[in-house]
């Protein structure tokens, strides 16, 4: 028995989505984000965008709230942080004994907080280090697969200065001395 295609299965009733290895691939087009974003979280959205394009494939019109929580976490996280850094990240308060003590200030718990949603968004669109190489998005044409020669991340610096004496050895060796 020949296999029957989605389409068929579609005209007749029984597809089952369960058992799709693929899910259906979403609407491309980059997101844009809503336009009464505040200002700090529309510059953060319009960094990601332009992270985003560098990755093509990676996002498309459906993640754009996706997007806009992430710029509103790293909005909120540069807020509380620019907080920390003026004020300190502690404060003194008087206990009802009288005594001194100091206290982390809430801001610190709040960049903190903000920081890992920030993280955990930013590796689901790729954007860390790890992340990116565990994405399944289009390669864009001119790119190869081998590497762009001296960016190479897989090329390290010891490999590059051996290649060069090798080079320099064969030049000495063919040359007429």
């Amino acid at each position: 028995m020949r296999k029957l295609t989605r389409a068929q299965h579609e005209l007749s009733g029984t597809r089952r989505r369960d058992r799709e290895r693929r899910p259906p691939k979403p609407t491309p087009g980059e997101p844009i984000g809503r336009r009464n974003l505040p200002a700090a979280v529309r510059r953060e959205l319009d960094r990601l965008l332009a992270a985003l394009r560098a990755l093509p494939g990676v996002a498309a019109k459906p993640d754009q709230l996706a997007l806009e929580f992430a710029a509103e976490a790293l909005a909120q996280h540069t807020r509380a942080l620019r907080v920390v850094l003026r004020r300190g990240a502690t404060y003194q308060c008087r206990t009802a004994a009288g005594a001194v003590m100091q206290r982390a200030r809430p801001e610190v718990a709040i960049a903190a907080d903000a920081w890992r949603r920030a993280f955990t968004a930013l590796s689901a669109f790729g954007l860390t280090p790890l992340s990116r190489e565990k994405l399944d998005a289009v390669t864009p044409p001119g790119l190869e697969e081998e590497g762009d020669g001296p960016l190479d991340p897989r090329v390290t610096p010891l490999e590059e200065f051996l290649a060069r004496q090798r080079q320099r050895q064969r030049a000495k060796g063919a040359s007429p001395a």
